[in-house]
């Protein structure tokens, strides 16, 4: 039986939940927890993105050395760009203390972004040559 984190963390077809990092489940368990509105995939049961949590390597979707592709990123999605905006500045906060270790900028995902945008949070190594890009230990970068 398919589970709704497999539904919500996969793209369509795909069950294997081991394609995404365990520490990555833990860590959206802990942001779902918080926010039981977010989704990466799925809202309500309702799918409406394929390619927020886990791409296959082969994916069109994404930059080729993707996080998203080695089971390390997700996309967060809320209702509106206000509460992406809260949910943002929560993981600025609080996230690399459960595990963040990157974030795109708000600018691209957030405050460009047609409709509410989104949250992208990973757990890939920063680049640590570039000091101005962290935010309470977070590297924040522009895709």
């Amino acid at each position: 039986m398919i589970t709704t984190l497999q539904i919500d963390l996969l793209p369509e077809g795909l069950e294997d939940l081991s394609l995404i990092s365990e520490d990555l489940i833990r860590i959206y368990e802990v942001i779902k927890a918080k926010f039981p509105d977010v989704y990466v995939n799925c809202k309500k049961g309702k799918r409406i993105h394929n390619y927020s949590g886990y791409r296959n390597p082969d994916s069109k979707v994404g930059a080729a050395n993707s996080a998203h592709k080695l089971g390390k990123a997700l996309d967060l999605h809320r209702e509106s760009k206000r509460e992406n905006l809260n949910l943002y500045e929560w993981v600025i906060q609080n996230g690399a203390a459960h595990g963040i270790c990157r974030m795109e900028d708000r600018k691209v995902t957030i405050d460009d972004s047609p409709g509410y945008g989104w949250v992208h949070i990973d757990i890939a190594e920063g680049n640590k040559s570039r000091p101005n890009q962290w935010n309470n230990g977070i590297y924040v970068f522009i895709p």
